[in-house]
C-alpha cells in the first residue's frame, strides 16, 4: 500500500516536472523515475506467476517495494509536517500583526486551528493505520504462515495457486479435537506421501500425530473414500480435483494462513464423530 501511494505521487511529480510546473532537481526527478520504473517492471513480471514455491522466489521484488514504500510514507509525513508548519507560521504572523492593533482580541480556538492542518493530520493517521495495521495484525495473529498472507484482499485462493498442503496442521487439529481411533484419508496425488523410502516419507516425519489415528494416502479421483475423515488440500481443488458432493457439506475445519486456505478437514459424519 505505501508503494502504491508512492506510484501515485511519483506519476503526479513526473507529469508536473515535464509540464514545468514543479521545481525539482534533476537528481530528484531521476531518483523518482528510476524507482518508479524498477517497481513497475519487476512487480509486473512477478505478477505473471500463478504459483510461487517458497517466499524466497519473491526476494528480487523486496528492494523496490521496500524503497518505494519508505518513499511513500516519508512523503506523507513530510506533507503532514509541512501543513502543520504552515499553520503555525500563519498563526504566529497573525498574532504579531494583531498585537500592534489597539482593538486586539484573542482569537478563538476555532480560529487558531487551521482546517488544512487538521485534514492533513487526520489523513496521516488514516493512511498510517491503512499502511501498517494489516501487516501488524497479520504478524500478531498468524503464526509461521506458509503462504500468501493478506488481510485486505481475499483473492489468493482464486488467483495464486497454493503450494502448501497443510497435512500436518490438519493432523494436529484432529488429534486435539477427537478422542477415539479413526481412519483418516489424506487426499494426495500418487506417491506424494511416500516415494518408496519410508525413512523419508510423510509418515516417518509425523509419527507424533499418529497412534489412534490411521492415515492412508487417497487419490483425489477415487470412486469412494472409506474414511472417517479426509484432508483435502486447496492446491488440488485449484487443479481441478474438487471435493465430492457427498463430502463437500461436511467441512469441520479449515487450515489457513491469513486469508489463504491450505487444507479442508472433512468428516464423514460430523454430528457423531467430533
Amino acid at each position: 500500500m505505501p508503494a502504491l501511494f508512492f506510484l501515485v505521487v511519483a506519476m503526479i511529480q513526473l507529469v508536473r516536472f515535464h509540464m514545468i510546473r514543479a521545481e525539482l532537481s534533476i537528481i530528484a526527478v531521476t531518483t523518482i523515475a528510476f524507482l518508479c520504473i524498477w517497481l513497475i517492471s519487476i512487480v509486473s513480471m512477478f505478477s505473471l506467476l500463478n504459483i510461487v514455491v517458497g517466499t524466497h522466489y519473491l526476494l528480487p521484488m523486496a528492494p523496490p517495494v521496500a524503497l518505494a514504500g519508505a518513499f511513500g510514507i516519508a512523503t506523507l509525513l513530510r506533507f503532514s509536517s509541512g501543513m502543520r508548519f504552515q499553520r503555525n507560521a500563519a498563526k504566529i504572523e497573525g498574532e504579531q500583526v494583531q498585537a500592534i492593533e489597539s482593538t486586539y482580541t484573542a482569537p478563538s480556538i476555532k480560529q487558531r486551528i487551521n482546517g488544512p492542518s487538521v485534514s492533513a493530520t487526520l489523513l496521516t493517521m488514516a493512511l498510517s493505520a491503512f499502511f501498517i495495521g494489516p501487516h501488524l495484525f497479520g504478524l500478531i495473529t498468524v503464526y509461521a504462515a506458509e503462504g500468501y498472507t493478506s488481510e485486505i484482499f481475499n483473492s489468493e485462493n482464486s488467483i495464486v495457486q497454493v503450494a502448501y498442503p497443510g497435512y500436518r496442521e490438519a493432523g494436529l487439529w484432529l488429534v486435539a479435537h477427537t478422542h477415539r481411533a479413526l481412519k483418516v484419508g489424506i487426499v494426495a496425488l500418487p506417491n506424494t506421501l511416500n516415494h518408496g523410502d519410508y525413512s523419508l516419507s510423510w509418515y516417518s516425519f509425523n509419527l507424533d500425530i499418529q497412534g489412534r489415528l490411521t492415515y492412508s494416502e487417497a487419490p483425489p479421483t477415487s470412486a469412494s473414500f472409506p474414511f472417517d475423515y479426509l484432508f483435502w488440500p486447496m492446491h488440488l481443488i485449484q487443479r481441478g480435483y474438487v471435493i465430492p458432493p457427498s463430502w463437500s457439506k461436511h467441512v469441520v475445519h479449515m487450515i489457513t494462513g491469513g486469508n489463504t486456505i491450505y487444507c479442508y478437514i472433512l468428516a464423514q459424519n460430523p454430528a457423531t464423530i467430533i
